[in-house]
């Protein structure tokens, strides 16, 4: 990434937010769908209260992606890159997402998911090559 690198959002004692080791050969494709979505709408969708279950595979998801970035470990740390807190329910308010999600998997994307609070979607490749078929998918499927 040229700009910002990959940061944990801390937003404690004043610290916003803290870089972590990236991995040189990610390739990152964003695609910005053209539709809005707030952050306002995007935090409002999401539930109270979670199943004791999906806060511990979150817990292990974070720590494990934290712990593989300083490890050295670019596969481990793209098959841990899973949301299951936000995006099981802010897919509702992106159309096509999960169909996209699911091209750029088969595609060969390392990791698929939607950046911030959304529209916007990010797939992580390994490969130029890769990179180039996902995001040329997403210009005639998604965009």
């Amino acid at each position: 990434c040229y700009l910002g690198g990959i940061q944990l959002m801390l937003e404690e004692n004043g610290i916003i937010s803290q870089q972590i080791p990236a991995f040189d050969e990610w390739l990152w494709v964003l695609a910005y769908p053209g539709i809005k979505v707030s952050t306002a709408e995007a935090r409002a969708i999401l539930p109270a209260q979670y199943r004791r279950q999906d806060c511990i595979a979150h817990g292990r998801h974070l720590a494990g992606f934290i712990h593989a970035c300083y490890s050295r470990q670019p596969q481990l740390a793209a098959k841990l890159m899973k949301d299951v807190i936000a995006e099981p329910y802010r897919t509702k308010l992106l159309p096509g997402f999960s169909e996209a999600r699911q091209a750029a998997m088969e595609i060969g994307a390392q990791a698929c998911g939607i950046s911030g609070s959304g529209p916007t979607l990010f797939a992580l490749c390994d490969k130029p090559e890769t990179a180039q078929r996902v995001a040329d998918w997403l210009a005639t499927h998604y965009l």
